[in-house]
C-alpha cells in the first residue's frame, strides 16, 4: 500500500514560507540600519582623519593638470590670524553659525574649540603631486614680496602658499569643517571656509563659503 507523501511536503513548504515571511518583515522594518553609512572607525585617530580631510580638500580645489607642486605652511591658522575665530570669542557661536547654516552644531563647536592656538603640520598628506611643508612664520607687514620671491626662487614650480586651520568634526566623523587660505602675491589670494562630508567612506567637498578674496 503506497504511503501518502504529500502531507510532509506541504508541511515543510508551509514552514519555509513562514520563515521567508518573517525574514522579509524584519528586513523591511529596519531600513535605516541597512541604508545608513558604515559606523566610523574610532581606532583611526583624529589626526589621521584630519590629514584625510586636508588631502581630499587639496585634491578637489588645487590639483589641476598644470599643477606640479604645492607649498603648505607648517603652522596652522589660529585665532590670532583668523577673523572668524577671533570674532566668535566676542559674540555667541550661534550668531556666527548663521553664516554657515549647513554646518552642524557639533562640527562647528569642535572647529572653534580646536583653533584657539596654532599647531604644526607634518608631511602626512596623500596627494598625487609633489608638495613641500614649509617651516614658515607669519610674514611681517611689507615683507610679503620678499618672502614670496625667495620661495619662488627656491621652488620655481610653486604658485603660492597654502595655509590650513585645524579640522572640526561632528561626533560621527562624517562631516568636517576647515578654513583654507591661499596667497600667490602680496595682493593676490583668497580664504575659504569649506564643509566636507564622508557619506560612504571617502571625503568630498560639499560646500565652499568664500571668506575673503583679493
Amino acid at each position: 500500500m503506497r504511503r501518502n507523501t504529500f502531507k510532509p511536503i506541504i508541511f515543510i513548504t508551509l514552514i519555509l514560507g513562514l520563515v521567508a515571511i518573517v525574514f522579509l518583515f524584519v528586513y523591511h522594518s529596519v531600513p535605516s540600519q541597512r541604508l545608513a553609512s558604515p559606523p566610523p572607525d574610532f581606532n583611526v585617530s583624529q589626526e589621521t582623519e584630519g590629514y584625510a580631510v586636508y588631502s581630499a580638500l587639496l585634491k578637489e580645489l588645487f590639483i589641476k593638470d598644470d599643477v606640479k607642486l604645492l607649498l603648505i605652511q607648517k603652522q596652522t591658522i589660529s585665532a590670532a590670524n583668523h577673523p572668524l575665530i577671533s570674532a566668535t570669542y566676542e559674540v555667541p557661536i550661534s550668531d556666527v553659525k548663521k553664516h554657515f547654516p549647513s554646518v552642524s552644531e557639533d562640527t562647528f563647536q569642535d572647529y572653534m574649540s580646536k583653533n584657539g592656538q596654532s599647531s604644526t603640520l607634518s608631511s602626512k598628506f596623500n596627494l598625487p603631486v609633489e608638495y613641500v611643508v614649509i617651516d614658515e612664520v607669519e610674514p611681517k607687514k611689507g615683507k610679503d614680496s620678499e618672502l614670496l620671491a625667495s620661495l619662488y626662487e627656491k621652488h620655481p614650480n610653486a604658485r603660492g602658499i597654502i595655509r590650513l586651520s585645524k579640522v572640526g568634526f561632528n561626533k560621527d566623523r562624517t562631516e568636517a569643517f576647515v578654513f583654507i587660505e591661499f596667497r600667490c602675491e602680496p595682493f593676490c589670494g583668497r580664504g575659504d571656509n569649506v564643509l566636507l562630508e564622508k557619506p560612504v567612506g571617502v571625503w568630498k567637498v560639499k560646500e565652499v563659503f568664500v571668506g575673503w578674496k583679493s
